[in-house]
C-alpha cells in the first residue's frame, strides 16, 4: 500500500431538517424547487425573465417543429450562445437588465 488514506471510504451527511419535540420543523437545506422559487422571485433574476418576452419572439423561428424537450434545450442554448457576446464578467444576473442586454448583446457567465 502506498498510503492508507488511498483506501479509506467516507460518507458525508448534511442536515436536511430539524424536527423539534413541540412539532416545529426547521428546514436547514433547501431543495431544488426552493432554490428555483427563490431565483424566480429575485428582482435581478426572475423579474428580469418575466420582462424578457422579446427574446422568446426572437427564438421562436429556431424552435418551430421541435417537440423533443432535450432538442429544444439544445437549440435555446445554441441561440443564446450565438446571440450574446461575453463581457468578461462572471455572474448570474444581467448587469443592464434583460431588455437592454437583448439590444446591446453583452452577457456574463
Amino acid at each position: 500500500m502506498t498510503a492508507k488514506s488511498n483506501f479509506l471510504a467516507s460518507l458525508n451527511f448534511e442536515v436536511m431538517e430539524i424536527k423539534h419535540s413541540d412539532g416545529r420543523v426547521d428546514k436547514v437545506t433547501n431543495e431544488w424547487k426552493d432554490a428555483d422559487d427563490e431565483m424566480q422571485r429575485d428582482t435581478y433574476f426572475g423579474m428580469q425573465l418575466k420582462k424578457g418576452k422579446d427574446i422568446s419572439e426572437k427564438m421562436e423561428p429556431f424552435l418551430t417543429g421541435v417537440t423533443d424537450s432535450l432538442e429544444r434545450a439544445r437549440k435555446i442554448y445554441a441561440f443564446i450562445k450565438s446571440w450574446y457576446t461575453w463581457n468578461g464578467y462572471y455572474g448570474k444576473y444581467s448587469i443592464h437588465g434583460i431588455k437592454k442586454a437583448l439590444k446591446l448583446k453583452p452577457g456574463n457567465r
